[in-house]
């Protein structure tokens, strides 16, 4: 019985990484878009998030999980989509501070004017 029990928890483990991956797929995809929309990526990510507390729930029970190679590829996808959202977010972070620069030089333009 535990058997059975175990081999549900791993079919339900690699059914979830599966989601997950092609999760992963359509969040990369939007961050490479040249205009990132945010109201695109945030329900991805939710999704994501969740879908990671499924898959971490069941890596508790099963610990063995942890060497697989699916697993040691979710996190190589993780890494990489925390790398890219960091650099959208730096990039949008020097956007904001020109614009902001702009504003400034246009208010003290106006000022002398």
């Amino acid at each position: 019985m535990i058997q059975i029990e175990q081999q549900q928890l791993i079919d339900s483990w690699h059914d979830k990484v599966e989601i997950l991956e092609d999760l992963d797929h359509k969040i990369e995809q939007v961050l490479s878009e040249s205009e990132t929309q945010q109201p695109d990526l945030i329900p991805l990510i939710n999704k994501r998030e969740r879908l990671l507390q499924k898959v971490t729930t069941i890596l508790r029970q099963l610990p063995q999980l942890y060497q697989s190679t699916a697993w040691e590829q979710a996190l190589a996808r993780t890494k990489g989509i925390v790398e890219k959202m960091e650099s959208q977010t730096a990039i949008l972070r020097l956007q904001t501070q020109r614009v902001q620069h702009g504003n400034q030089s246009l208010k003290q333009y106006q000022r002398f004017r």
